[in-house]
């Protein structure tokens, strides 16, 4: 599979594993104004640019590494796609937790309609983009390589491993370890439902607060403690808690938009000064208590850039190290007037192909069969507004 970051990064961690890119489950916002808000629908501004910020940084640090550029400065590159993995770990859990709200589902029904969406918006499109690296004998090389490469006719053990978007597989575990070796993404949404229920009726901020602050010891030592270094998710919880901790908040926008673009690059400058994962930790808590405290960016064409990024990043996540392998590993010898305009062609338009011929029918398919398990309540009211204008 695709590689991510090195160091304490997440092995193949799906970016819009996090998300459905329609618009009923996107964040629906509404800034304090001097009249009351109304009701309105579309994608949060902030959080598209959230989301597009952290899939150029995983973008980066792969361009970076396959023209092997390892420092920038005092920059390590490795620390960009790190922080951005660790910034989909805010935005999935927020906008899990949102869609979970949206659908007034509880129990069973709750259950059955959240994996099921999240099976058809996870795997279609990873089964595709495996499939076309097995048939081309591509390896992620994700030990340390600086992206694809060829790799001759590999096993049906790892072949059905990737297509399960299994990550550090070997013959040697038993099948019933595989659990543990899912993406983190899949395994915090076993947990993700449960962290729903237990703070649906009542918002638990400072519970959470309190947790995160017990845990982020513990877990921050889990990969030097014998026998948990398989459990990688424990290392991650902390960094998933911003984002319910943000769920958690009511929305009052006290600072201006402008800010909110500054705001993510100066987290991003604070990790890559000091990369270790108690920063990581504090960062991400930070992240998700101020998210609700920005007023939505107003920039039209911020928002449109950041919105068709945020659209399309699945795509780009899972196609992006074949864009690069392709365009100046294969076609390496070429002229950069080739290889670059290639390169910039193949990472807009496959996200576009693979978004409106595979992502997005999987989309409605998930949804009509989630609704039919599941279907809401018999009061059909509408969810009321608060006056952060979230729906509640």
């Amino acid at each position: 599979m695709l590689t991510s970051p090195q160091q304490n990064t997440p092995k193949n961690s799906s970016p819009t594993e996090t998300e459905d890119t329609t618009a009923v489950d996107r964040l629906t916002t509404e800034d304090r104004t001097a009249k009351p808000p109304k009701p309105r629908t579309g994608s949060s501004a902030n959080l598209d640019l959230l989301r597009s910020i952290a899939v150029l940084l995983v973008l980066g640090e792969h361009l970076f590494r396959r023209n092997h550029i390892e420092t920038i400065g005092w920059v390590h590159v490795t620390s960009l796609g790190m922080f951005g993995v660790l910034l989909f770990f805010v935005h999935t859990s927020l906008v899990l937790m949102q869609s979970m709200e949206r659908s007034r589902l509880e129990g069973g029904p709750l259950l059955k309609n959240f994996f099921t969406r999240r099976a058809f918006r996870i795997y279609p499109l990873s089964i595709i983009a495996v499939l076309a690296a097995v048939a081309l004998h591509l390896d992620s090389n994700v030990n340390g390589g600086h992206g694809l490469s060829f790799a001759p006719r590999p096993g049906i053990g790892r072949i059905a491993a990737n297509l399960l978007l299994v990550q550090n597989f070997t013959h040697s575990k038993p099948i019933v370890n595989v659990l543990w070796s899912l993406p983190y993404e899949l395994q915090m949404y076993l947990l993700l439902p449960f962290l729903y229920l237990w703070s649906r009726k009542r918002k638990i901020f400072w519970p959470l607060i309190i947790f995160w602050v017990i845990c982020i010891y513990p877990f921050s030592i889990q990969p030097n403690i014998h026998g948990l270094s398989r459990f990688g998710l424990i290392n991650f919880i902390p960094n998933f808690l911003g984002g319910v901790i943000a769920f958690t908040l009511p929305r009052v926008p006290r600072i201006k938009s402008y800010w909110w673009p500054l705001f993510i690059l100066f987290l991003v400058l604070l990790f890559t000064i000091s990369s270790a994962t108690i920063t990581g930790y504090a960062l991400c808590l930070a992240l998700g208590m101020l998210i609700p405290s920005f007023a939505e960016i107003s920039t039209s064409w911020l928002r449109v850039l950041s919105h068709n990024i945020a659209t399309y990043s699945y795509g780009v996540y899972l196609s992006h190290q074949f864009c690069i392998w392709f365009a100046l590993g294969f076609l390496g010898s070429h002229s950069p007037w080739l290889k670059i305009p290639l390169l910039v062609a193949l990472l807009a338009g496959i996200p576009v192909l693979f978004y409106h011929a595979v992502e997005k029918p999987m989309i409605q398919v998930g949804s009509t069969l989630a609704k039919a398990y599941a279907s809401p309540p018999n009061d059909t009211r509408q969810p009321e507004l608060s006056k952060s204008g979230v729906s509640s």
